[in-house]
């Protein structure tokens, strides 16, 4: 019986995690910044609801840490710390490879152009 709530949860969690893709690729749209930076910030959750036991699918056999009190804080503080460190900086990767793709793409509009009007010299002087 355990077996089978535990399928039950997976595929639970299988339908949740569909049902935000979906929601987040229908937002932002596929592959847009948007999109990475939602992919990520729901990863994130989940990892730390698993890391809490609060999860989907919390670990089951993980022994507490038995650490004194100050030091437990001061990881914590760091770790907090890194975390917010690590989400501005990807947060900015996003925007500038955003902003990448956008002048990659007016570039290959301008060589377009170019190649047009090198195409059009080319057949004056030959057609002359």
């Amino acid at each position: 019986m355990n077996s089978d709530l535990r399928h039950k949860d997976e595929d639970d969690d299988r339908r949740k995690s569909i049902a935000q893709h979906a929601a987040a690729s229908a937002l932002y749209g596929l592959g847009t910044p948007g999109y990475d930076k939602e992919m990520a910030r729901l990863l994130g959750k989940e990892i730390l609801y698993e890391e809490l036991g609060t999860g989907t699918r919390p670990f089951a056999n993980v022994p507490p840490y038995d650490l004194p009190k100050d030091v437990s804080d001061t990881l914590l503080a760091h770790t907090r710390q890194d975390v917010a460190t690590n989400f501005g900086l990807i947060s900015a990767v996003l925007d500038r490879v955003a902003v990448t793709e956008r002048k990659a793409k007016n570039l290959e509009a301008l060589a377009w152009v170019q190649l047009v009007l090198l195409a059009t010299v080319v057949a004056g002087l030959v057609y002359r």
